[in-house]
């Protein structure tokens, strides 16, 4: 008899401590402090701070631009948008020969239509080929042009 209440003792004592264990543990989990996560998205455009002789840039183009060669036209779509901060220039370059150009944009302003420079008709026939919209950034108050170009590959299409 005292046998047996010496292993039900120790049972008890045993089921105790492994109780107060797992209570500790369950203290640990819940009362540790949450490790501090930091926000990796980027910071929207309009919140972005620059120093001084930098900027952001942002734009809006068509990866489609048409040439009527009877019209003498150039139809494509570039947007230098509001937020964008910098003056831009678009020139439409087909092989080796610039196509159009367009005056400085403006934030906020776009082109829809240009004018095919004079010669240009001379290296274009109908149909289909690759061109690239070159985008310069130049500073809206000093007119310095920005380090950065753009290059954005166009398919072209050629009539008349």
């Amino acid at each position: 008899m005292e046998n047996t209440d010496k292993n039900r003792k120790k049972r008890w004592l045993l089921l105790v401590l492994l109780l107060l264990l797992l209570l500790l543990l369950l203290g640990v989990l819940f009362c540790r402090k949450k490790p501090q996560t930091t926000d990796t998205a980027p910071a929207p455009e309009s919140s972005v701070s620059t120093s001084d002789g930098g900027g952001t840039v942002s734009l809006t183009y068509s990866d489609a631009a048409g040439i009527d060669l009877t019209a003498g036209q150039v139809t494509l779509l570039f947007a230098n948008p509001e937020k964008s901060g910098w003056d831009a220039t678009v020139c439409l370059v087909v092989g080796e020969s610039e196509a159009a150009r367009s005056d400085l944009l403006a934030p906020g302003e776009q082109v829809t239509q240009l004018p095919l420079l004079d010669g240009a008709e001379k290296d274009l026939t109908a149909g289909s080929c690759s061109g690239t919209l070159k985008v310069s950034f130049y500073h809206p108050q000093t007119g310095a042009k920005a380090m950065l170009d753009a290059e954005i590959p166009v398919t072209v299409t050629v009539t008349g």
